[in-house]
């Protein structure tokens, strides 16, 4: 955004021009009135301490008569460093009933007296607590007659449901009004543009803490990002990018943060897997992906050393109606992450982890095979009944194992009461099979590619079952599924198992549609996304001018300096043989001042003609 002042000045004083730099459109919130003295009904003396023995501090406010402490205050935690959204968290005891504060204020600077409305939030950060239901299960064996001798079949079966309180937290809108004495919890939001740095200063009980807070802005390297939509418009949509390490970035990929095109809000986003110092593979939340090709732009800053990891998976994930995503990024070891609900599930038998290679995104899993007893992820627990979940989607290959007995499948949705849906093969031939009705595709099932996309939809009328958006088939839903859980690997029934790889498991509350399942199979494809040159994120404003003396003489050599509030700065320009001088100073939002020297003194009785643009 451009802005331009034109001043012209004719007269006999001295030269200095006050220019404010990035006002009105450039800044991000508005000017308010001079902040005066507050106002307090408390008719008592008062004293400030602060104590500064950790990294924030405690602030008390005293009654200097009684040696009463009327509050104190301290600072929980806050985003020291934040590119837009940005909050901090403070400790309040109150003595007697009040307002926990007279009010917030932000400025740019700390020797400014100008304060600018950046449209802040607050909440009183209480607790409630909540029941959760847990599937307690019981394994039943069974001993069958084979040609090979004896196997022994296992299954799950659900013997009760058990509870478990969890304790969450809850924000509750906080107006100013007044509360009983107590200890209470303040937490603060409020959004900035990304260049700007703010200092927080908040009044407690009439007096003005100006030493509370600082929000810093130190991303200094930016790059845009075009991407490919689908068909139609979609709303909440993640979309993967894969991002190669810059040299400007920390190598661990912690200073990444994304924001929308109109680069005035973060979007959320979640690392499925990384290499240190070579690439990293992301998914984003887009709250507008627009329909064709190249048309939504978003940014992704970088550049920070200060900085540790923005991610947020769950609010990522609770905005698309996940309620389980596994994307099988960590590469080594026997447990999985659920990045939407941290319900975290334990590996077991010959599954393995693979890379990239045999997988579509980062790494995936393995299934061998081999055991007999289901060789990997037993169950997934969803705590959610059936008529809650409706879709599956997964990318997966399917290896038919020659004379395996009845038929193995990669993903069952099982209730309780012996209901469920399969998705896996016939045994018999190589056809695709859906468990549960009986419904069998003569399509011959994809082999040795590891992009083919599944995808269950199960509502209340049918169940349909695509794989890379052909449909499979559908069948008539007749089945109420209660206490659901998913089994992966293995027959739900004989404990057959499968041979296949598995990558990015998704579980929904809600049926996903043919566009959104058309833009998701998109996400292997990485030239969906293009990013753009890298360029600085930092902005900068240009003066220029003339300086002349009172006979409208050109002044040759006279030095420039751009003032930031008190402070003089260093040389920044001088005029040339017309008097004519250019001078770039940073946009840090900071009202700034220009003045013109000559001969190591300032300019009287001058003319000037001066343009600054942001």
């Amino acid at each position: 955004m451009r802005k331009a002042l034109f001043i012209i000045l004719s007269a006999i004083v001295l030269l200095a021009i006050a220019l404010i730099v990035g006002g009105g459109e450039i800044l991000s919130g508005e000017v308010v009135e001079e902040s005066e003295e507050p106002v307090t009904a408390l008719t008592v003396e008062k004293v400030f301490t602060q104590d500064v023995a950790d990294k924030y501090g405690t602030i008390t406010i005293q009654d200097i008569a009684s040696k009463s402490v009327l509050q104190n205050a301290k600072l929980i935690r806050n985003t020291d460093n934040c590119l837009i959204n940005c909050s901090n968290r403070m400790g309040i005891n109150m003595y007697s009933r009040g307002r926990l504060l007279d009010k917030t204020e932000y400025r740019y600077s700390e020797d400014s007296n100008v304060y600018y409305d950046l449209k802040a939030k607050y909440y009183l950060v209480t607790y409630e607590t909540i029941k959760i239901d847990v599937p307690i299960y019981e394994k039943v064996c069974s001993e069958t007659s084979t040609k090979n001798g004896t196997a022994i079949t296992c299954v799950d079966n659900q013997i009760k449901t058990e509870y478990r309180e969890e304790t969450r937290e809850v924000l509750k809108p906080y107006n100013n009004e007044e509360v009983d004495a107590g200890y209470y919890i303040l937490e603060t939001q409020a959004s900035k543009r990304p260049s700007e740095s703010i200092d927080v200063v908040s009044t407690f009980s009439g007096i003005k803490a100006t030493e509370w807070a600082w929000w810093s802005s130190d991303w200094t390297m930016k790059k845009n990002i075009t991407l490919d939509g689908g068909s139609a418009s979609l709303t909440n949509f993640v979309v993967y990018l894969n991002v190669t390490y810059d040299a400007d970035m920390q190598t661990d990929f912690d200073d990444l943060r994304f924001t929308n095109g109109a680069e005035d809000s973060e979007l959320y986003y979640e690392i499925d897997y990384k290499t240190d110092g070579s690439s990293a593979g992301v998914w984003v939340l887009i709250p507008t992906l627009n329909a064709g090709i190249k048309n939504t732009t978003i940014y992704m800053y970088y550049k920070n050393p200060a900085v540790t990891s923005g991610a947020n998976p769950i609010l990522l994930w609770a905005n698309t109606g996940a309620k389980h995503v596994y994307h099988f990024g960590e590469g080594s070891g026997t447990s999985a992450i659920d990045s939407a609900t941290a319900n975290n599930i334990t590996l077991s038998g010959g599954t393995a982890y693979v890379s990239n290679v045999n997988t579509s995104f980062g790494y995936g899993l393995y299934f061998d095979g081999s055991d007999d007893k289901g060789i990997s992820v037993n169950a997934i627990d969803s705590s959610l009944n059936g008529n809650v979940i409706r879709n599956i989607n997964f990318y997966g290959t399917y290896q038919r194992l020659t004379g395996a007995p009845n038929s193995p499948f990669m993903v069952t949705l099982a209730g309780a009461s012996g209901d469920y849906y399969s998705i896996g093969s016939d045994s018999n031939s190589d056809r695709w099979y859906i468990e549960n009705g009986g419904f069998i595709s003569n399509s011959p099932y994809p082999k040795n590619t590891a992009r083919n996309f599944h995808n269950l939809n199960y509502d209340t009328t049918n169940t349909n079952w695509t794989i890379n958006l052909t449909s499979i088939g559908s069948q008539a839903t007749t089945d109420t599924l209660t206490s659901a859980k998913i089994i992966l690997g293995v027959n739900k029934d004989s404990g057959s198992p499968t041979m296949f790889t598995l990558d990015e498991l998704r579980i929904l509350n809600r049926t996903t549609t043919y566009v959104e399942q058309a833009r998701q199979y998109q996400n292997t494809n990485l030239s969906s996304f293009i990013f753009g040159a890298e360029v600085s994120s930092l902005s900068y404003c240009n003066f220029e001018g003339y300086v002349k003396d009172k006979s409208n003489n050109a002044l040759n050599g006279a030095n420039i300096v751009v003032l930031k509030q008190t402070n003089l700065a260093t040389n920044n320009g001088t005029t040339n043989s017309s008097g004519y001088w250019n001078v770039t100073v940073l946009n840090d939002s900071i009202f700034r001042t220009v003045v013109a020297y000559y001969n190591s003194s300032l300019i009287s009785q001058a003319k000037s003609y001066i343009n600054a643009t942001c």
